[in-house]
Order: structure tokens, then sequence, then C-alpha cells
């Protein structure tokens, strides 16, 4: 029995390393195309981490905080946290119009965000300023607490910001000297910055002299334990692009300043991160089905098509898969999963039953190769009177069944012309027959339309639920499918009774 998947998760899952990596290489004019993909991505971003902690959440329940499973979703969760914390920082990196210095002026350019805690910092003061605080360029920050602004080049200069009164409230605490045409990207986080008036000089003298920050060693580290790193030192983690290295999928692989390096508080530390360019198919034999289909939901495929064997001691688990573990998968790949079932289906007792609730039955086991026939039985009209194979008897999905429907008398001439006819007479003569809102004429060519040309076919509608008037009849709606097979049930009931 096949269960086609179409993974409706997959729909909100992006892979943001991929889109950190790819969108990272836009610049200049496709900024604006960058920002736009970023913003469209964004909502999947934090809609996928929500239902990562529902999953998480419930993996706790089901089988409790200190499983496997559980674990593994808390490890994909704060990998997924950590990720979505970049591409914020992304984002808001591209909504940040940057600055255009005329080197020919001798001017640099300087554009970023002030935050604190990670929150923005609106209707701050931030600029360049030299040795004896005289500003060279400054500006006000946004609303999302961006700045951009030029300023003097070929000086020793340091960044500061202040709020409206004048009050600095971050300086850097080494001078540095920005030549012509270049444009910097900063982002001061105030929660890790220094004391401002640490780094100033002058004074009596007896200012302790700014302490530097000693790099850490983050190659090799996870990312996220990476990230947990630099902020216990007082950093910050600068650019992040990517590279393939399938020994080192998610880790470190190259840090600017390197480890050792003596650099001020607050300070940036660009990272590459190692990535995959081929995605493998994992091994899911030997877990529950719908665990199974979680662990698939990470990777891309065209769809899940699930196989049945009888192996009453694995009920509900995974035998065997294709494609094999590791094998390379892309979008288009066919997964085909082998699951355990009971070794055998047994026929269900359906008579007593209505003809749409035993089709119901035996739908739920898989089996729809169903023929119905009739037998008098005054009794039990519209009811199963028998039914091939016996209840009891061991079947397939494939199997043949033959139901066994009660009517009311022999009708020789069931399917004729004129039967047909008289049922529709019946219908049009009923007092209800107005509201359906059509003549004769036009009830009879949507019959013809839809292939409903038999007086069997009338009967099988009479019975049948009323959607499936509706969608037969293409009917504006279901009430009028119900009044529909209403006055079906009323014209046969009439000519049974002769």
């Amino acid at each position: 029995m096949a269960d086609n998947n179409d993974n409706c998760d997959d729909a909100i899952r992006i892979d943001q390393n991929a889109l950190l990596g790819e969108m990272g290489n836009f610049t200049g004019g496709t900024r604006h195309i960058k920002a736009a993909g970023y913003g469209l991505a964004a909502p999947l971003s934090t809609l996928r981490l929500g239902q990562m902690r529902a999953e998480k959440a419930r993996a706790v329940g089901r089988y409790g905080a200190d499983s496997a499973v559980a674990k593994t979703r808390d490890a994909r969760l704060s990998a997924a946290s950590v990720r979505a914390d970049a591409f914020d920082a992304e984002f808001s990196r591209t909504l940040v119009d940057p600055p255009s210095p005329d080197p020919d002026r001798a001017q640099a350019g300087f554009h970023g965000r002030v935050v604190e805690d990670g929150d923005p910092r609106p209707g701050l003061i931030v600029g360049a300023v030299d040795d004896k605080d005289e500003w060279h360029g400054h500006t006000c920050t946004g609303e999302r607490g961006d700045f951009a602004f030029s300023s003097t080049a070929d000086i020793p200069l340091r960044l500061m910001v202040a709020d409206k009164a004048g009050a600095p409230l971050y300086r850097d605490t080494v001078e540095r000297t920005y030549v012509a045409g270049q444009v910097v990207w900063r982002e001061i986080d105030l929660a890790i910055a220094d004391d401002p008036c640490d780094s100033r000089d002058g004074g009596n003298g007896d200012e302790p002299e700014p302490q530097p920050v000693t790099v850490p060693q983050i190659v090799g580290l996870a990312e996220a334990d990476a990230i947990a790193t630099l902020r216990k030192s007082g950093l910050a983690r600068g650019d992040r692009t990517t590279r393939p290295d399938e020994d080192n999928v998610g880790k470190v692989v190259e840090q600017n300043p390197e480890a050792g390096a003596e650099v001020e508080r607050g300070s940036a530390v660009a990272i590459v991160v190692g990535i995959s360019t081929q995605i493998r198919m994992p091994e899911v034999v030997g877990m529950p089905i719908d665990i199974a289909k979680e662990k698939l939901a990470e990777i891309p495929h065209e769809s899940i098509d699930i196989e049945e064997k009888p192996d009453p001691d694995k009920i509900g688990i995974v035998l065997a898969q294709s494609p094999e573990k590791d094998t390379v998968v892309t979008q288009e790949t066919e997964i085909v999963l082998t699951v355990g079932v009971a070794d055998r289906l047994v026929m269900p007792a359906l008579i007593g039953d209505k003809l749409a609730q035993a089709k119901i039955t035996l739908a739920e086991l898989g089996m729809t190769n169903i023929e119905t026939a009739e037998k008098v039985d005054p009794q039990r009209i519209g009811l199963v009177v028998d039914q091939k194979p016996q209840a009891g008897k061991n079947v397939t999905p494939e199997t043949k069944v033959t139901l066994v429907i009660g009517v009311a008398e022999d009708r020789p001439g069931e399917d004729t012309r004129e039967r047909f006819r008289a049922v529709i007479g019946h219908m049009v003569a009923d007092t209800r027959f107005t509201q359906l809102e059509m003549s004769r004429n036009e009830l009879e060519q949507a019959f013809k339309n839809r292939g409903v040309d038999k007086t069997s076919a009338l009967r099988g509608m009479s019975e049948s639920q009323p959607q499936d008037v509706r969608t037969r009849m293409e009917l504006p709606t279901l009430k009028a499918a119900k009044l529909l097979r209403t006055l079906l049930r009323a014209a046969f009931k009439a000519l049974d009774r002769g």
C-alpha cells in the first residue's frame, strides 16, 4: 500500500547554511535582492524554529527528556537557533544602506548597527573622533539601530557612540587609520562594550590602560559552541561565510583574527563554517515509521512510498529502505520504505451495515476492489445481506470483495430507459424539485453530461454521501446535493412499492 507523503514540513524548511552562503555573495546593486530574499525567508525560519520546539516537546513527553530522540531534537534545535541568529544578523546587515565615501576627498565610510544585548538602539549619535575627541563625521542611528556616514581618512580615528546629550556610551579602545575609499561594517553591542571613559587618553595619568582580549581558539568547534565561546570572551561573531568541507560540516574551519591575537573587547571575529556539498540518505531501518518520516523531512526528496511486509514482531518498524544509507539524494529522489505489518488481514463482518459504511470499513484496510449485487430482502433494504469473502477469512488489499445489498423486490429491466425516465418523473413530480432551480430537461442533460444514464447509476447516487453527489454533479452547494439525493431516494421508494 503506497503512502505518498508530500511532507508539508518541507514547504516551510529552509537551508539556512546554504542561504547564508549564497546570499552572502550578493554585493552592490544586488543588495536589495539579498534583502528581499532574506525578508521572504525570515518568517519561514521563525516558523520552523517554532515547529522544532514543538517537536522537541512532543519527544520529551512521549519518550522522556533523557531519550535519544529528545536529545537529538534538542541538539538540532540548538544548532538551528544559532543559524537563525546568524541569519537575522545577515538580514539586518542588508537593511543598512552603505555609505559612498569620496576617495578624491580622502574619505572612508562606516556603516553598521548599534544594539544592546541584541536589541537595536535608535536615536544615538555615532561618529569617528580623533585623539582630541573632535568629530570627523557622524550621524544618528535609525529605528533598527542602523547608521552610515563618511569620515576623514588617513588619520588615526576611533568610533564613538554617544547619547543625545553627547555623553559617551562607547569608544574604540584602539585608534585605527582607514584608507580613502575604504568602507567598514561595524556592529556595536553596548552590552559587552568597555566603559567609554577607559579608552580616553590624558587625565591625571592614573587611568588604567584598557585590557586587551585574547581571541580564543574556535577552529574545530561546532558553530554554536564557537559563538558561545566568543561571547564568554567578550567578543562578537563577525562575518560568516561557508566553504565545502565534508570532514567538518557545521564546524568552524577558519577564523579571523586567529587564536591568540590581542584585540579590544567587543571586537568581531569572522568565521568560516564547513558545509556539505552533498546531502546523503540517513539510516532509518529499525526506526518506527513516524520517527523515520520526521528524520527524512530534513533532506530533499520527491516522495516517500510505503511498502508493507508481513512481520508480526516488527509492526510499524522500517525493515528496509531505498536508497541505502549514505546515498547522495536530491529533490528528485524517490524514497521507498518497507514497513512491518501483521502477517494477515482478516475480512471484517459487514452484514447489516449500510453500503457506504461497509465501503469505509474496507477502505481503512486498504481494500478498494469492491463490487455490489442485489438480493430481494424487504426487511433489510439498503443494507448488506451477504458478503464474499466471508467474515474471518484471510485477505489482502487486492482481494475482490462482493457486497450483496437488500432490495424490496425483483426489478426486471432495472436499467431500461423506461425505468430511468420513471425515476426522473417521480423526482420532477415531487413538490420539492423546484428547490433545485432547474427544469426536467436541464436535470436530464446534467445526468447525461456526467455519464449517469442508467437506473443503477441513479440508485448508487441515492446511496452515496452528499459530498460525492455534489462532486459528481458539480452542484454549487452541499444543500443542493442533499436535496438531489433525497429526491432520488423518494423516487426509488415509490417505485419499489409498485
